[in-house]
């Protein structure tokens, strides 16, 4: 089975945005982490189509699907997302601990609404 060849881009980050330049390498990276994560659903595909064969008889083919699942859901959820706002500086942002980049976890914090006391 051929997969198709993805272009890995590091100008444009997980929300559509123009990367900053000093993480061009970061976003390769995160296109192939989802390179990856779509290889990983093709295998559960595969696997979902080798249950009617007598050679799978003893595969728990729902059990692997779902753990495949969840492996490409880890490896998207904690890929760079996007560049962090701070600064080149804060080595201690409590964000992304001086990376200045985050991923779509922490991103999601920040969506969240703060709870009123």
């Amino acid at each position: 089975m051929t997969r198709r060849k993805r272009k890995h881009r590091g100008d444009i980050d997980g929300l559509g945005k123009p990367a900053p330049v000093y993480l061009a390498d970061v976003f390769v990276g995160r296109s192939l982490l989802h390179g990856i994560a779509a290889e990983i659903e093709h295998l559960a595909n595969d696997v979902a189509r080798m249950q009617d064969e007598g050679y799978a008889r003893e595969v728990n083919g729902t059990q692997v699907r779902e753990l495949l699942g969840l492996a490409a859901g880890l490896l998207r959820l904690d890929a760079p997302l996007t560049a962090c706002d701070c600064t080149a500086d804060e080595l201690d942002c409590p964000r992304c601990q001086g990376t200045r980049w985050i991923t779509s976890r922490e991103y999601r914090k920040t969506l969240e609404p703060t709870p009123v006391a």
